[in-house]
């Protein structure tokens, strides 16, 4: 017995100066920082070794302190296992109170591997839906939790009771509640405030995840942090799992790093163009969509509530008391006036284009206030207002442009004998008036008022009915006001 005794020291030897030597090689390439596991296998490891069920579980539980020892010696910096799900509650009940009746005494277990937990520094973290668990389990969870919220160097996370989509829906449910609070405002949320609030927060996303028994599944397991992670699926039973099939596994992360990377660094560049899109969609939105309409201080915005008069309203005040839409020879939209109105000495007040009796609101009322000539348009401060109404104005501009489609014949034989009316009104009168245009510009998150004067053949104070943006398919016609 002693010289078998002595062989088989021998060979635990070797075999860890061969481990050594290996992982070395291995760190000199990149290393996974957030390494997860589905422990998957164990029941078919008792009915294969003709054990009972519970026993294949505790094979397993050995088998995670194995898998922790490799990864720490490796220098991964965080490891998530996925120990019992949600959906493991439809099991047969007896078997779901002897997992119960383990994962308590596991989990106290964890206390007893100092070698392992205080050595390397390890803080374990049981997420999910602890309040499934029965209360012995959860009171043995906070323990562990407790005796290692101050280790720092790595991570176990432990799931149990816990799904993905549960997982995500109460991050969701935490951003909603601290904007309900009036922590955070609604369009400072983005993906990384949620994913603060994930039960993995303070952890790097996950980069390489196994699952063991041949399955090719997810099984709603780490469905966000697994975005660009490497997925190796092993047909071997976790309770067998060995160093070997580890290394296989991170061979296989090194030979795709290139591509991994690559995939991430184009995902960061999307990202940060989309932002940078949003916010010039943002100032947009507001130089597009909004026009300055000069109206008396005691009228009522058209469209807004009270008032169901629409832009033409003003009758044979429409030269004096409004702007109205015009469009260049060369396809610009300006704003013509009156030459007797002036920006300076009439105040322009923001509403939008209106069609006939029915305003088309593109902005809300309380950004259209922050639209006066000469105010400051901060655009970082309004774009949740903008954010708002940005569905909407694609709504409202489609609406649009399929109503002028029905008056097009209409609208034609319409502008031909005003034309001609004009015409002949020029011609008896010899003269020719200035009309002023107004267009909103945001340059330097600043609204100003721009104005500039066209010479153009017109009498009587007639405005030509034209179309908002002739360059755009969103045709809005102006009525004239005679």
């Amino acid at each position: 017995m002693s010289y078998f005794g002595t062989l088989y020291e021998v060979a635990a030897c070797v075999w860890e100066a061969i481990k050594k030597c290996l992982i070395a090689v291995l760190r000199a390439g990149p290393i996974p920082k957030h390494l997860a596991f589905i422990m998957d296998g164990n029941r078919r490891f008792a009915t294969k070794q003709g054990l009972q069920t519970i026993t294949g579980h505790q094979q397993g539980y050995l088998k995670l302190l194995d898998a922790l020892q490799w990864c720490l010696d490796l220098g991964v910096e965080a490891i998530t296992v996925y120990a019992f799900s949600i959906d493991n509650f439809r099991r047969d009940p007896r078997e779901v109170a002897s997992l119960m009746r383990l994962a308590e005494e596991k989990l106290l277990d964890l206390l007893c591997h100092k070698d392992i937990i205080d050595a390397n520094q390890v803080q374990v973290r049981v997420i999910g839906n602890l309040s499934l668990l029965p209360a012995r389990v959860q009171q043995a969870a906070n323990q562990v939790m407790a005796a290692t919220c101050h280790h720092q160097q790595c991570h176990l996370n432990i799931c149990m009771a816990y799904t993905s989509r549960q997982e995500m829906a109460q991050a969701v449910h935490s951003v909603h509640k601290q904007v309900a609070e009036g922590s955070i405002a609604a369009g400072d949320v983005t993906a990384d405030t949620i994913e603060q609030e994930l039960y993995t927060q303070g952890c790097p996303p996950v980069d390489l995840l196994i699952r063991t028994s041949g399955e090719h599944r997810l099984s709603d397991f780490m469905l966000w942090q697994s975005r660009y992670a490497q997925l190796v699926f092993s047909n071997t039973l976790w309770p067998d799992y060995s160093f070997w099939d580890l290394l296989q596994a991170l061979l296989q992360y090194q030979r795709n790093y290139p591509d991994l990377e690559r995939i991430q660094q184009m995902a960061k560049a999307t990202q940060a163009r989309m932002s940078e899109d949003v916010m010039t969609k943002s100032c947009t939105a507001l130089q597009d969509c909004s026009v300055l309409h000069g109206l008396n201080h005691s009228k009522a915005l058209p469209g807004s509530a009270g008032d169901d008069t629409d832009l033409e309203a003003d009758g044979g005040k429409a030269s004096s008391d409004r702007l109205s839409v015009a469009s260049t020879t060369d396809g610009t939209d300006v704003d013509t006036s009156d030459s007797s109105a002036s920006s300076e000495s009439r105040p322009a007040s923001p509403v939008c284009v209106s069609r006939g009796s029915s305003p088309l609101r593109l902005v809300p009322s309380a950004t259209l206030q922050h639209l006066k000539a000469g105010d400051e348009l901060d655009c970082l401060k309004k774009r949740q207002e903008v954010a708002d109404c940005w569905h909407g104005i694609e709504q409202q501009r489609s609406q649009a442009y399929a109503a002028s489609l029905g008056d097009e014949v209409g609208l034609s034989s319409t502008n031909t004998q005003q034309e001609s009316e004009i015409s002949g009104r020029s011609n008896e009168q010899g003269s020719s008036q200035h009309t002023t245009s107004a267009a909103l510009e945001v340059k330097g998150g600043q609204s100003v008022l721009q104005s500039r004067t066209l010479h153009a053949g017109a009498g009587g104070g007639h405005a030509l009915p034209t179309c908002v943006n002739r360059r755009k398919p969103h045709c809005t016609q102006i009525d004239s006001a005679d």
